[in-house]
This record gives structure tokens, C-alpha cells and sequence, in this order.
């Protein structure tokens, strides 16, 4: 009985989905090592931190958030719930439906969200500073997910 396994890749280090998944995982942790100190998981930080930018478009609910953030809405309301329980945002219904909540963060939540800021784009300027066209890469990622414009 043979172990081989049929690929049209010689090694793992040529599949373009198994580099992402690397260069994802380790971005990931030092993403969450610049957290660590602030209590913050990354999808914490990604949550508030897009929370904070989307509250100075207008009034910010729940389902926009997660469209914002890619996450689906039982994951977003899931960190909301536990974003409010810490004190770091505000949920209120909706005035316009009551189905509805819109968020914002408290000032508990702005505080940390400014210091984590910094952290996290050091984090970033250090993991990608080796990339020779990083405007380039970013792009790149932007036509993949559909956003051509930042």
C-alpha cells in the first residue's frame, strides 16, 4: 500500500493557498504578541478598531460592522456581546428598527483602541518590511477581496 499522495506540486512551498496559509498564521502571531499586553485578541482589536471607523461615517449597527469586517453576524454579535460585558462598547436598539443595535465604542474601548493602534502597525511595518513591492502585495489583496480602492 502506498502513502502517496497525488499533487500537481512537488512541495507544499509551491501551492499558492498553502504559502498563504503560512505567511497568515505567522502574521497572526505577532499580531497577537503586540496584543497580548492589552488583553486584546486580534479579532477583538479588528472588531473595535473598524467600530471606531465606521462611527465616524454615521450611526454603526451591528450588521454593518460585520459586512465591514468579514465576519459573519453570529461571530460579530458574539464579540460584541463579549466587547460589551468588558465595557469597551455601547449597544443600543435601533431607533429606526427595533431588531436592530447599533454600536459605539465607550470610552473605555477609545482608549484601547488608541493604544493598540500603534502596536498593531509596528507589528504590521515589521512582518511585511522585507516585501520589495508591498504597495504592490497590498493591492493585490485588495482586488482579492473585492475592494480595489482602500
Amino acid at each position: 500500500m502506498s502513502n502517496h499522495i497525488a499533487s500537481k506540486f512537488s512541495s507544499p512551498y509551491d501551492s499558492t493557498g498553502f504559502l498563504l496559509w503560512r505567511v497568515s498564521s505567522a502574521w497572526q502571531r505577532s499580531i497577537r504578541d503586540a496584543l497580548e499586553n492589552l488583553g486584546l485578541t486580534h479579532a477583538q482589536f479588528v472588531l473595535l478598531a473598524n467600530l471606531g471607523s465606521l462611527e465616524t461615517t454615521g450611526e454603526v449597527t451591528q450588521v454593518k460592522l460585520a459586512e465591514r469586517i468579514g465576519a459573519d453576524v453570529m461571530t460579530t454579535s458574539s464579540l460584541v456581546r463579549s466587547m460589551e460585558q468588558k465595557g469597551y462598547l455601547l449597544r443600543a436598539k435601533q431607533m429606526s428598527d427595533a431588531r436592530a443595535n447599533t454600536l459605539q465604542l465607550s470610552k473605555t474601548g477609545l482608549a484601547l483602541v488608541r493604544k493598540a493602534i500603534p502596536l498593531v502597525e509596528k507589528a504590521d511595518e515589521l512582518f511585511f518590511a522585507n516585501l520589495e513591492q508591498s504597495n504592490v502585495f497590498k493591492l493585490e489583496l485588495q482586488r482579492l477581496i473585492g475592494k480595489e480602492t482602500p
